[in-house]
This record gives structure tokens, sequence and C-alpha cells, in this order.
């Protein structure tokens, strides 16, 4: 850093050049650039190129109704526990899954603009106020699996409900601090 800016470098160690070394369009000037001299701390350097680029960040695109279910039935897989064979992944089934998707329209939640569906300002305001732990996909997967322990009798329903009964009363109670 100097006079308050940090000014950074990178570059490329090629280790292995492997089928690279056959083709010419991949030996250019530019790689040849992008070695980094050795250098240590105090050193003093010049400076070659300087240039200032001004970027802005791109906002993610808007789901469709397709990428939407898509994203319902992978949602929350990487929760379950390998080898636990559960009744339904993701959220929803696929039976349902496009009527949910109706039903948040039908409420306000969301809104259809062209083939994008957006979050209306009472959906985001939903989303806000829940507690993440309700709003998350890895919360579904744990009650699917909760769900199949209790069809194979390796856990009971009252234990279940339970749990869920002292989730939500932690919410609210941390809610109303």
């Amino acid at each position: 850093s100097f006079d308050g800016f940090e000014f950074t470098s990178s570059g490329k160690v090629i280790k292995d050049e492997g089928f690279s070394k056959y083709l010419k369009e991949y030996k250019s000037k530019k790689n040849e650039d992008a070695v980094l001299p050795n250098v240590s701390v105090g050193d003093v350097l010049s400076i070659e190129n300087k240039e200032i680029k001004e970027k802005f960040t791109k906002p993610p695109k808007h789901f469709t109704e397709d990428t939407l279910l898509k994203s319902m039935e992978i949602a929350g897989n990487d929760a379950l526990e390998k080898g636990v064979e559960v009744e339904r992944k993701g959220l929803g089934t696929p039976a349902t899954r496009a009527g949910i998707i109706e039903n948040l329209i039908y409420k306000g939640f969301v809104e259809r603009d062209k083939k994008n569906l957006i979050a209306t300002h009472k959906g985001i305001s939903l989303v806000t106020i829940v507690a993440d732990s309700f709003k998350s996909a890895e919360t579904t997967a744990k009650w699917e699996m909760e769900l199949s322990y209790i069809a194979q009798g390796k856990s009971s329903k009252e234990e279940f409900l339970e749990a869920i009964e002292n989730d939500i009363k932690e919410a609210v109670f941390t809610y109303t601090k």
C-alpha cells in the first residue's frame, strides 16, 4: 500500500502446459506478461499501464416459471443425509409446484412480468419478517427426513411436532425482542 491506496497484482504460473504447448494460438505475449516477478515487502516498484476501470455488478436474473420449478425440485437436496430415502425431495411435489407458484401470484406475493416472476412489496416484506430457519429449503429437507424416520419407526410423530413447536416458539420469542 502507498499513501492509503492498496495496490494489487495478479499473474499466472503455468506448471504444466498440457495440450497448449502444441498449439501456437495458446502461446501469446499476454501469457508471458502475466508471469509475476519475485518481490519482497519494502521493494520499490514502478507502476506501468495504470488505468481506472469502473464496473458495476449485475443483479441476479429473475426467475421464470421454468427456472423456479427447477429450483424448487432441487432445493434442500444437499441437506439430505446420504442413504435416507425420503418420500419427496425439494419443495412441494411435481404435482403441486406449479400450483404453489400460482397461489403466490394469486395472493399477491409474486407477479408476472412477461416471462419473469417478480417479488412484490408484499412478498419481500413477508420474506423479511419470517425467521431464516422457516424460509430455508434445508429446513424442509430436515423435516422430510424426520417424516421418513417416523414412517420407518425410527422416530415419533410427537417428538417431531414438539421440535417444530419449539422452533416456532423460539422464532416468535426472538422476533418479539
